[in-house]
C-alpha cells in the first residue's frame, strides 16, 4: 500500500520524512518538518501517505490538508480517501477504511473536502484562497497539518507576505498545543514562503522556528547540458533520488524544456520576462559584511514613500572605485520627522558627505492643498537633503555600469563589478532582480514593480559619480 521508498532502506531525503512520521506515530511531538524536493520527487505522494500510518497508529486523530488552493486541498484529501478505502487498509485496519456513520446510518461527513473514518480519524481540506474560520470537530481541533505546494513561481512579495500572514494569522493559529507540521514542496523562487523556510530568501522565516528542514533538494547535483540544434540534452550528474534518475530527468527536459527543469527540478530561480538587469547575479554582486575604512567617504541615498516603503541605502566607495551598499533601512507608515530620525541613529558616528533624495521631495503641495514637504521635515530632525539627478534613462544607464561583468574565460579572470551590496540589504537585494522593462520604453524599469529601493539607489549611483565641480559639499546629517 506504500510506494519502495517506504521500505526501502537506501539513504535519500525521504528517509528523513520517514524517520520523522515514525517519530510521530510513536506518540511523540517532532519539530515542524520541511521537505523541499524536486518536482517528480515524490513530495505529495510521500505526505499523502504519511497519513495512513499516522491515523492506523492513532498519534493523531485530527488532520487538515493545506494547499494553496481549495480545488488542490480538496485532490490531495480525496488521494488520502482513496488509500483508506484501499484492500491493503481494509485488511489491516477496517475501521479506518469504513466511514463514520451517524445514528441513522448516514455518513458524518465523508466528502470532497473532509473525510471521517469509523475509528474516528479526520482530515480536512483547507486552501489559502478560503475564508478560513475556526476548525475544529466537536471540541477537538487539528493536531497536525500537512503544508502542500503554498507558493506559485509568479508570486510577488506582495502574495508572499499574504500568504505567510494567511498561514501564520489563520491557519497555523487553529491547531492544538501539540500539532505537528510537515511542509512539502520545491523551491520555485528564492524569495517563496518555502524560500523563507529554507533560509535562502532575503528575509527568513520566523514562524515554525524549530524546524528541521530537508533540503532544497536538487533532483541532479553537478548537472552538465548541452544544447544539440532544438533538443537540450543532459550529459552529466548525480541523481538525489532513485526515481528520478537520468533517463527520467532527460524525458522531462525534452517534454518540458530545460528552463523548466531547472526552475521546477534544480531549484533554480527564472527570471521575469523581460527583465531589466539580466546581469545581476546574487553570487556575483552580493558580498558578506566588512568593517569598512574609515577614510572611504560616505553617502546617503533616500527614496520617499509612506503608504508605499521609503527607502534609505547608505553607500561608499573603496580607493579602487567600487561602490559599497553597506545598509539599508525600508519601511511603511512613517513621517518624514520619523524617517529622518531613524537615519541619524543609523548613522551614528559616521562622517556623510551628502544625502540625495528624489526631488518630490520638496513639494509642498499635495491634491491641491499646501503641506510642509518631506525635505523641510527632514531638515527640522537635522538630515540636510540634496535633489537627486532624477534622469531615469541616467540612472538605469549608470546601473547597468556598475553591474557589468564577465566570466574567467580562457585563462583571462574574471572581470569584477563596479557594484557589491552587502547581504544585509535585503530589500535591494530582493527586488532589484524582479524588475522588468518597462514595454512602452525599453530604456527604463517599469514602474509598477517595486522599484524603491532600485530608485533610491539610482539617486546615489548619480550623485556620487558626477564631476567633482558638482559634488555636495561635506555636511553631516
Amino acid at each position: 500500500m506504500f510506494p519502495e521508498y517506504f521500505t526501502a532502506p537506501f539513504a535519500t531525503f525521504h528517509a528523513e520524512l520517514w524517520e520523522w512520521v515514525w517519530t510521530m506515530a510513536r506518540h511523540q511531538r517532532p519539530s515542524p518538518f520541511v521537505g523541499i524536493w524536486p518536482r517528480g520527487a515524490g513530495k505529495s505522494t510521500d505526505a499523502e501517505c504519511a497519513c495512513v500510518p499516522i491515523a492506523a497508529r492513532k498519534a493523531r486523530r485530527y488532520g487538515l490538508y493545506v494547499c494553496r488552493t481549495q480545488d488542490q486541498a480538496d485532490d490531495h484529501v480525496g488521494n488520502v480517501s482513496a488509500l483508506l478505502e484501499s484492500p491493503a487498509v481494509a485488511d489491516r485496519y477496517p475501521l479506518l477504511a469504513d466511514r463514520l456513520l451517524g445514528k441513522f446510518g448516514a455518513s458524518k461527513g465523508w466528502r470532497h473536502n473532509r473525510l471521517r473514518t469509523a475509528d474516528g480519524f479526520t482530515l480536512d481540506a483547507v486552501g489559502l484562497d478560503r475564508a478560513i474560520r475556526g476548525i475544529k470537530i466537536e471540541e477537538q481541533r487539528p493536531d497536525f497539518m500537512i503544508l502542500d505546494d503554498l507558493d506559485n513561481e509568479s508570486d510577488s512579495a506582495t502574495t508572499v507576505s499574504k500568504n505567510v500572514r494567511t498561514l501564520t494569522r489563520k491557519v497555523l493559529q487553529l491547531g492544538s498545543d501539540d500539532v505537528a507540521i510537515l511542509a512539502v514542496q520545491n523551491l520555485v523562487h528564492d524569495e517563496s514562503l518555502f524560500g523563507r523556510l529554507a533560509g535562502v530568501a532575503a528575509t527568513s522565516a520566523d514562524f515554525l522556528a524549530d524546524r528541521q528542514v530537508s533540503g532544497p533538494h536538487k533532483a541532479l547535483n553537478g548537472l552538465t547540458y548541452e544544447r544539440r540544434g532544438i533538443r537540450t540534452v543532459i550529459t552529466g550528474g548525480e541523481p538525489t533520488w532513485p526515481g528520478l534518475d537520468l533517463k527520467a530527468c532527460q524525458q522531462r527536459v525534452d517534454r518540458d524544456g530545460i528552463d523548466a527543469f531547472l526552475a521546477e527540478c534544480q531549484h533554480e530561480k527564472q527570471r521575469p520576462e523581460g527583465v531589466a538587469f539580466p546581469e545581476w547575479r546574487r553570487e556575483v554582486h552580493v558580498c558578506k559584511p566588512f568593517a569598512i575604512d574609515p577614510s572611504w567617504p560616505r553617502w546617503r541615498c533616500v527614496d520617499y514613500g509612506y503608504a508605499v516603503p521609503y527607502c534609505c541605502l547608505w553607500l561608499t566607495r573603496a580607493p579602487a572605485g567600487t561602490i559599497y551598499v553597506y545598509r539599508e533601512t525600508y519601511a511603511t507608515g512613517k513621517l518624514a520627522g520619523d524617517q529622518a530620525y531613524e537615519i541619524r541613529l543609523l548613522s551614528a558616528g559616521e562622517r556623510i558627505r551628502g544625502t540625495f533624495a528624489d526631488p518630490s521631495m520638496w513639494a509642498e503641495r499635495h491634491n491641491g492643498l499646501a503641506i510642509q514637504s518631506p525635505a523641510a521635515g527632514y531638515a527640522e530632525m537635522g538630515v540636510l537633503l540634496t535633489p537627486a539627478n532624477n534622469s531615469r534613462r541616467d540612472g538605469i544607464k549608470r546601473w547597468h555600469e556598475l553591474l557589468a561583468w564577465s566570466p574567467a574565460e580562457n585563462k583571462r579572470p574574471m572581470l569584477a563589478p563596479q557594484l557589491q551590496v552587502f547581504e544585509t540589504c535585503t530589500n535591494l537585494i530582493r527586488t532589484v532582480p524582479d524588475l522588468v522593462k518597462d514595454k512602452d520604453d525599453p530604456e527604463d524599469v517599469d514602474t509598477t514593480g517595486e522599484d524603491h529601493a532600485y530608485d533610491a539607489a539610482r539617486y546615489g549611483f548619480l550623485g556620487i559619480s558626477a564631476p567633482v565641480a558638482q559634488r555636495v559639499k561635506a555636511r553631516f546629517g
